[in-house]
């Protein structure tokens, strides 16, 4: 499955979704929150919530077909 990230957000009415009257790319929000781990809730347990931050960032590198660093 190829998803293109590299888009603008739409806003409700269909325009380009403009924030301080820059463009919304689609790919840079997901990079964000998959590398600051910005929609991820912490359980309190540093080992699971490091095994779900990993598996977070294992996700793109398997779209891009290379295997993911340890």
């Amino acid at each position: 499955m190829k998803v293109n990230f590299n888009v603008y957000f739409k806003d409700f009415d269909g325009s380009v979704l403009l924030i301080d009257k820059k463009p919304q790319c689609m790919g840079v929000i997901v990079s964000q929150c998959l590398f600051n781990g910005t929609g991820f809730r912490p359980s309190g347990n540093i080992q699971t919530d490091n095994e779900r931050k990993l598996h977070a960032y294992s996700h793109p590198e398997r779209y891009q077909g290379r295997e993911p660093e340890r």
